[in-house]
């Protein structure tokens, strides 16, 4: 009954948050440890050369200057419309 279906449950939680936890973990590994290592394991130590290097050299947009431009330009557009639309709806609201 009510254990079958936590286990069912608990069973796709780990299939859905697996794929998640492992780019995750990637995220803190260096290239080096991770083509070492393999794909699937734990990080020997928090490493944030890759957030690094995205933020400041990966190619995006035509030039090899990082995220951190496009990043203020999602911030630049997403706020503004937000809060502009979450105001203008206010009224229909209350």
């Amino acid at each position: 009954g009510r254990l079958s279906i936590y286990a069912l449950l608990s069973l796709f939680a780990v299939i859905y948050l697996g794929p998640a936890l492992i780019v995750v973990l990637n995220a803190f590994r260096t290239y080096r440890e991770v083509a070492h290592d393999g794909v699937i394991g734990w990080p020997h130590h928090l490493s944030f050369e890759s957030w690094i290097g995205a933020w400041t050299q990966s190619c995006v947009s035509g030039t090899c200057e990082g995220i951190a431009h496009n990043f203020f330009n999602s911030l630049w557009i997403t706020i503004p419309s937000t809060t502009i639309t979450t105001a203008s709806d206010l009224h229909f609201i209350y």
